[in-house]
């Protein structure tokens, strides 16, 4: 639910500024605060919370028509803030089991990851982002979001690195995909909200160092 958005005018504005669909109608058309092309409408009325709907832009980039504002919106702000920022830090546990709970492996993708790719390929699988190596020297990275539904467990068991994590409304957005990165829970767990699959397994395949901060929570 938005209640922010950007007026015809180019001005940031709040549902509350307008006391009528009228005044409302007024400054349209609206588009979303994060820049990622949503074409909002002001839904004003007494039987719900007045806010901002999304009415088009969450279309699948390969073709595969539209989808969820909240599947669409978390893809493209990873996209943003990963190709925005010089470092994006994960951090991931080591060895299952919470006996290693200090145990991490912190790590700057940005220093192995050049491209980001929303909708991207590898081998029969399609990720939600794609995180690549343009040198070959990295393994892909399939980021996956999962709001309806998890990652598929073929997916998981083809053996690429898998980064999944779970959003349940456009608040999870901002507090799983900090401005620096990912922290992962504990790997045992089954309701999760950030999960690393196979970086643990194909760990001595991987090009940065096994050892992490044994400190930071």
């Amino acid at each position: 639910m938005f209640k922010r958005a950007i007026n015809r005018y180019g001005k940031t504005v709040h549902i509350d500024d307008y006391p009528t669909r009228e005044a409302a109608h007024a400054d349209k058309p609206f588009t979303d605060t994060n820049h990622i092309g949503l074409k909002l409408t002001p839904v004003i009325t007494d039987e719900k919370e007045c806010h901002f709907r999304v009415v088009s832009g969450c279309t699948n980039s390969t073709g595969g028509g539209p989808m969820r504002p909240e599947h669409f919106i978390t893809q493209k702000m990873f996209e943003r803030i990963f190709n925005s920022k010089e470092e994006f830090w994960v951090k991931y546990r080591r060895f299952p089991g919470p006996k290693y709970k200090h145990a991490w492996t912190k790590l700057d993708l940005k220093r192995h990851y050049d491209t980001c790719i929303v909708e991207g390929r590898v081998d029969d699988w399609q990720a939600d982002i794609l995180l690549k190596d343009s040198t070959g020297l990295c393994p892909d990275i399939l980021v996956e979001v999962w709001f309806k539904h998890r990652c598929e467990p073929e997916k998981i068991k083809s053996g690429h690195l898998i980064i999944e994590f779970k959003i349940r409304s456009f608040d999870d957005i901002f507090k799983r995909i900090h401005s620096w990165g990912l922290i992962e829970d504990e790997p045992q767990k089954m309701n999760y909200n950030v999960r690393f699959f196979n970086f643990r397994e194909r760990k001595k395949e991987l090009p940065w160092p096994e050892k992490g901060d044994e400190e930071m929570e």
